[in-house]
């Protein structure tokens, strides 16, 4: 790894993994972040000892994240719905929103308020307080958001729990963004602080970029692997769609196989959607498999990588 960053190749060339490995590095040392960076929010120690503070941040931009013919509301829906659903996935609370816009002079000043409809809709009915952010010229269009929210101290659910033996969960079908769900999406922020305080669950994160890759955040720090139905991934829409699409926002969590049968029972009584039990941890190192009426095979690779 050593030689490939002397010959100062590109990102392209590297890889998102490798860059976010060696970024790492450059993390503060402090006493009080409990979580930095490598999971969907950083956490950190707040003068309260009995609140913990989530903070993280995303940027949606033209030609990658949405078209430049979308309806700016829902594309200010989206963007801030991203941030929200990284909160979500740790179990907190939105408190705080600030974003940046960087747009192009000739846009028109009305699709810039609708993109800010659409950001304080969201925030009106999930909770958090636009409070600031900068404005400057520049193209293509983009949104860089940053937000914040609170939870009970040491109750956020990290990607790291999972052990062998867990059930993996979604709580919602997976695959559909390419024909316009991802600008539609709603985050979970209810179910994520329901699921951190039913106790039940060990590790959890959201479905940014696909089944296939995020799957892998909840095991690859245990050097663990997964197995994956493919009835159920044919259930919500076609494998290869509920694996590889990616801008699902779907919560996607493991819990003991002892509170099965409860876990679904509380959700069913709670939520008016059902809950998909989509597959289970095993001690297969860093390698996921479909599991297809008695068969196995090893899922390729594939899914929404940003370098």
């Amino acid at each position: 790894m050593v030689d490939e960053w002397k010959e100062n190749r590109s990102l392209g060339d590297l890889g998102e993994a490798l860059i976010l490995s060696r970024l790492a590095g450059y993390g503060a040392l402090d006493g009080r972040v409990t979580c930095g960076i490598g999971d969907d929010c950083a956490v950190c120690r707040t003068e309260n000892p009995a609140v913990d503070q989530v903070l993280t941040s995303d940027a949606t931009i033209e030609g990658i994240h949405f078209r430049s013919d979308e309806d700016p509301v829902r594309v200010g829906r989206k963007a801030v719905s991203r941030v929200l659903s990284d909160i979500a996935s740790m179990g907190a609370s939105p408190e705080w929103v600030l974003i940046n816009v960087v747009a192009p002079k000739e846009m028109k000043l009305r699709s810039v308020e609708a993109i800010y409809e659409g950001i304080q809709e969201r925030l009106e009915t999930f909770g958090g307080v636009l409070v600031g952010g900068d404005l400057t010229e520049g193209g293509p269009l983009a949104l860089h958001i940053f937000a914040s929210g609170s939870l009970p101290h040491g109750t956020a659910i990290l990607r790291s729990g999972a052990a062998d033996g867990d059930l993996i969960w979604s709580t919602g079908k997976l695959g559909g963004s390419a024909a316009g769900k991802h600008l539609d999406f709603i985050p979970r922020v209810r179910e994520g602080i329901w699921l951190r305080d039913s106790g039940w669950v060990h590790a959890m994160t959201d479905i940014s970029d696909g089944l296939a890759i995020d799957l892998k955040h909840l095991t690859e720090d245990q050097a663990l692997g997964a197995s994956v139905e493919v009835s159920v991934l044919e259930a919500m829409s076609s494998v290869d769609q509920a694996l590889y699409d990616g801008e699902d926002f779907e919560l996607l969590f493991t819990t003991s196989a002892d509170v099965e049968k409860i876990v679904q029972r509380e959700w069913k009584n709670t939520f008016a959607e059902p809950l998909w039990k989509i597959g289970s941890v095993v001690k297969s190192t860093h390698e996921i498999h479909l599991h297809d009426k008695g068969t196995y095979r090893l899922l390729s690779d594939g899914g929404l990588h940003h370098f």
